[in-house]
């Protein structure tokens, strides 16, 4: 399927189903308000980055596609 992804003012990353509009995974490890967001463009790989309390940029992984199960920062 198709997804949306977005930050959130509580410091989390979200996952959207675009055709159900429902939440698919809520990513959380950002302390601030989470601004940008960049997916790869063939990779199952998400960037994320926050506001003044955080000032950090964490990279999301789809570690369930080969084996491990869950998603890893």
């Amino acid at each position: 399927g198709k997804w949306i992804v977005s930050g959130s003012e509580d410091g989390k990353v979200v996952l959207w189903d675009l055709q159900t509009r429902e939440i698919v995974q809520v990513l959380e490890g950002h302390k601030d308000t989470v601004l940008g967001i960049a997916t790869h463009p063939t990779e199952n790989i998400v960037a994320s980055s926050a506001m003044e309390k955080d000032l950090t940029i964490r990279l999301w992984f789809d570690t369930e596609t080969p084996s491990n199960g869950g998603v890893k920062t």
